[in-house]
This record gives C-alpha cells, sequence and structure tokens, in this order.
C-alpha cells in the first residue's frame, strides 16, 4: 500500500461519531438559521415567529462549542453537519407550507434554545474565523 493511498484512509476514519441527542441540536441550529433567513428576506408569515436573528446566532455558538468539547470532530465537520441538516429541512420545507414547517420546527425547538442560552449565556462564544 502506498503511503499516500494509507494517509487517504487514515484521513477518511471518523474521528467520533454524532449521537442522536447532537444531531437534534444541529438541526435546532439548522431551523433557525432557516427561520432567520426566511425573515431577513421578507417571506409572508415569517414575521409570526420571533426575531431569530440574534438567539439563533447566540444558540449556534453555544452548541458549536459544546459539540466540538463533546466530539472531537474538526470545527469544519460541525458546520457541514449543519449545513446538510438545513439543505434537508429546506427541501422537506419546499415540499410543504414553508412557514407551518418552520414553525412546527421553532415550537421543537425553542425550548433547547432558551434551556442552552441559560446555561452557557455566560460562556465566551468562539471568534468566527477570519478576525
Amino acid at each position: 500500500m502506498s503511503l499516500l493511498l494509507a494517509l487517504l484512509l487514515q484521513s477518511a476514519a471518523p474521528v467520533a461519531s454524532i449521537a442522536p441527542m447532537q444531531q437534534r441540536d444541529i438541526d435546532c441550529v439548522a431551523s433557525f438559521g432557516l427561520i432567520a433567513f426566511q425573515q431577513a428576506q421578507g417571506t409572508p408569515g415569517a414575521d409570526r415567529l420571533p426575531a431569530m436573528a440574534a438567539p439563533g446566532k447566540t444558540y449556534a455558538g453555544l452548541v458549536g462549542t459544546r459539540l466540538l468539547e463533546e466530539t472531537g470532530l474538526p470545527r469544519d465537520v460541525i458546520a457541514s453537519a449543519i449545513a446538510e441538516s438545513a439543505r434537508a429541512q429546506s427541501a422537506q420545507a419546499g415540499l410543504e407550507d414553508p412557514m407551518a414547517f418552520l414553525g412546527q420546527r421553532y415550537a421543537q425547538c425553542a425550548p433547547l434554545m432558551a434551556a442552552e442560552i441559560a446555561a452557557g449565556g455566560d460562556l465566551p462564544l468562539p471568534v468566527p474565523r477570519g478576525r
């Protein structure tokens, strides 16, 4: 086996798996991102949900930091998982009334966000890349 092939196989090995509760949190981060996007776009019905830009960003930072610590996965792997969840939810929302779908996701995720922010609100958020 060549050294290059061995390195490629080694880098393809999973560092850790994402547990179901962690995936739930990833899905909620993605949902809040989609809600904030719909609100910024002025999508009809988006204004029926609380503004999500600021609290969603705080929640995403807290969840991302926690997942980095819990899983040991690189930041870009966590970001890819969030992006994939957002794509899947966006596709599902497109099959239904998008704001009704996102309203249901909000109802499921809002208590989780409130608890996460209450528990970690005093922790410093990570500095975004490039700053």
